[in-house]
């Protein structure tokens, strides 16, 4: 029960965001949709922001936790198919902003998840400074590049928007992430 009860709970919020801007949606609005009270809203979510950020929580662990993606090649094109499918409501999103912002939340996401392939190939005590901040850099791009790409700025297949992002990978996350 627990889990349906969350579920609704993203449902509602991913329901409002196809209709209403970001900014305008309150956890109210999501408890009311959800047949939930504030409560039990408070009992899954920190916030607003925190059900948003669910939704990649939700598509991460899909496919890269359970090792459907072979390569991050796969992985990127993977994120951009579910950007072109759910363009309007990733728009909405990306109207967040500052901390809790789906920006953030992409970046984050992004370098934890490249800091720990790394680790897992050269070993974490050997992931160094350098890597560190080239990882940044790239990752800091990811969450701008995706929202761009929603919008429609790159007449590309996600294809080959996924080997362009590869090419600037490290040579260490380039081919299978899993060994």
């Amino acid at each position: 029960m627990k889990d349906r009860t969350k579920q609704d709970i993203l449902d509602s919020f991913n329901e409002l965001v196809q209709h209403h801007d970001f900014d305008s949606i309150t956890v109210k609005m999501i408890t009311d949709k959800a047949g939930v009270g504030r409560a039990t809203f408070y009992r899954y979510f920190k916030d607003k922001y925190d059900v948003m950020n669910y939704n990649f929580t939700v598509i991460m662990e899909e496919y890269f936790n359970t090792k459907k993606c072979k390569t991050f090649e796969d992985l990127f094109c993977v994120f951009l198919d579910i950007g072109t499918e759910k363009w309007a409501t990733l728009t909405r999103m990306f109207e967040s902003s500052g901390a809790n912002s789906l920006h953030q939340f992409i970046y984050d996401t992004c370098y934890t998840a490249a800091i720990f392939v790394l680790g897992s190939k050269k070993g974490l005590q050997n992931v160094t400074d350098e890597d560190k901040l080239r990882l940044s850099i790239l990752c800091h791009g990811i969450p701008f590049a995706y929202e761009e790409w929603i919008n429609g700025k790159y007449k590309i297949t996600s294809r080959e928007a996924s080997r362009a992002v590869v090419q600037i990978l490290p040579e260490e996350l380039k081919g299978p992430i899993w060994q």
